[in-house]
């Protein structure tokens, strides 16, 4: 297995771990990296210069042992080893873009780090790490991955909402198996459950503690399992278990939920609808679902398509 890392990544992380032993008074390799630095400048043209700077910030990033944790992580994970030809280390330029891609064919790994990590090795190996068990999951044939280059969605809100779902509930997944292997962790379970506690708010907090457990202790969710969690909230509720009333499900309007009208996913929830809608619009509503009451809510459509047929 070949690793190979991004030019701009290795430039920026060898310069940024210079000036760290410059301002601790660690001299040796800034000294010797000046100098042939300077060589470079005195001895090629404009033309050749990009090239030689490429090879010396590629023998300065192996010199400065900034290639040791990726090689060190990688040893962590034979079945990434024995399955996978190429991994490029490329930069991120935020938090949310460090992610680890899998090419289509299975055969190459992408993973995207900010430069700064590699000047804090613990971080760089939570971070890599993390990353990798994304790519293990889907290497592996019990896991069922397939790439879903767009989902079955009627907006690209919902699609916006069923991804950052799924990312949610997969980095639950990694970090709880993580953990319980001894190994820190990008976020920790209390991160992780703010995290989970913000995206699903509105379920009562008995309930949300208990699914979050649930996701946490898992030992092996499928692609299928935490796909189906995000495009559908039912099936997070139904990992409460026992701590889930059976009225729970109609109670909890959560962004994706379904109408119970309609029972289409909805998104833009419609509350208060004793006060809200006129007593005519209410009894056609309950004359077509007699065993809707309005606090359970319903979206936007259909209240609009009940407020035109009242006028009718």
């Amino acid at each position: 297995m070949e690793i190979h890392y991004d030019p701009q990544l290795v430039e920026e992380t060898v310069f940024q771990e210079l000036a760290r032993r410059e301002r601790l008074e660690d001299l040796d390799l800034v000294r010797r990296f000046r100098s042939e630095s300077d060589a470079i400048y005195d001895s090629h043209g404009v033309g050749q210069r990009e090239r030689e700077f490429d090879r010396l910030h590629q023998t300065f990033f192996r010199l400065l042992g900034l290639d040791f944790s990726v090689r060190a992580i990688l040893t962590e994970f034979a079945g990434i080893e024995d399955k996978i030809a190429t991994v490029l280390i490329g930069k991120a330029f935020t938090e949310r873009d460090e992610v680890a891609e899998l090419s289509l064919d299975c055969r190459n790994v992408g993973v995207k780090i900010r430069p700064r990590r590699f000047l804090d090795r613990p971080v760089l190996l939570r971070q890599m790490r993390h990353e990798l068990m994304h790519v293990s999951d889907m290497l592996a044939e019990e896991f069922a991955y397939t790439y879903e280059g767009s989902l079955q969605v009627s907006s690209p809100m919902e699609e916006s909402i069923v991804r950052d779902r799924y990312g949610l509930i997969w980095d639950i997944h990694v970090d709880g198996r993580l953990a319980r292997q001894g190994k820190d962790t990008v976020l920790g379970r209390d991160g992780r459950a703010r995290e989970f506690g913000a995206v699903y708010a509105k379920i009562p907090a008995p309930q949300r503690e208990a699914i979050f457990a649930n996701l946490w202790q898992a030992e092996s969710l499928t692609h299928h399992d935490i796909l189906g969690m995000a495009h559908d909230v039912r099936e997070v509720l139904a990992r409460a278990g026992d701590a889930l009333d059976d009225t729970a499900h109609e109670k909890i309007l959560l962004s994706g939920s379904p109408c119970p009208l309609c029972r289409f996913p909805t998104y833009t929830w419609t509350e208060d609808l004793r006060e809200q809608l006129p007593k005519d619009t209410l009894k056609l509503i309950q004359e077509d679902y007699p065993g809707w009451e309005p606090e359970e809510a319903a979206c936007e459509r259909c209240l609009e398509a009940y407020a035109v047929h009242a006028q009718q």
